[in-house]
Formats: structure tokens, sequence, C-alpha cells
């Protein structure tokens, strides 16, 4: 279990956070249908494709809506331990993965 502490989360193409310049020497990943063209709108990034989602230090980027859902599954297991985060999942009726991001069978 690790402390919460400052977080950047982002879902989807990650491109405000890279034209914000949050990405930058970073690993990220992007949605995998635009993942061409946001890796040519930064060079500064490190983009990783075949990813549901990626860590880099206190920032977190997934490939898309369902891929966010397991980033923030992994995030609740990281910060609150495996039991608060499968607790989440019952509640919420979350049958997801959480535990490998390169599971990505779209990437």
């Amino acid at each position: 279990m690790q402390k919460a502490g400052s977080h950047l989360h982002t879902i989807g193409h990650g491109r405000g956070g890279s034209h914000a310049g949050l990405l930058d020497h970073r690993h990220a990943t992007s949605n995998n249908q635009a993942f061409d063209w946001v890796k040519s709108q930064s060079e500064k990034t490190t983009w990783v494709k075949r990813a549901r989602w990626v860590e880099d230090g206190n920032i977190l980027t997934s490939s898309g809506v369902s891929a966010g859902m397991d980033m923030t599954m992994f995030f609740i297991d990281k910060v609150a331990g495996s039991a608060v985060a499968n607790q989440v999942a019952a509640y919420a009726e979350y049958d997801g993965q959480w535990t490998d991001p390169g599971a990505d069978k779209w990437a």
C-alpha cells in the first residue's frame, strides 16, 4: 500500500497533458485509434503503444475509457490495497483487469 499524494491521471489521448508539457520526458500511452496522430503532436513524450495504462512516477495515462477503469482500479489497489480494490470492483460490478497494463488486445 502506498500513501496517496499528488497525481495526474489522463484517460484517452493524453493530448492535453502533452500540450501543457506535463508529459515531457515521460512515458505515456494514448487511445489506439488516434495513437499515431497523438504521437506526432509531442516528440518530448515516449509514447507506449501496447499498454492499457502507463505509470511514470506520479502520472498515469490510459489508452481509452475502459482502460481508464483498469488504470483507476490499479491506482486504488496501489494506494489502498488489494482488499479495498476488490471491494470497489465488487460494488461497481466491475470485472476488468488491473494487474497487467500490457494486456491490451486492442493495441
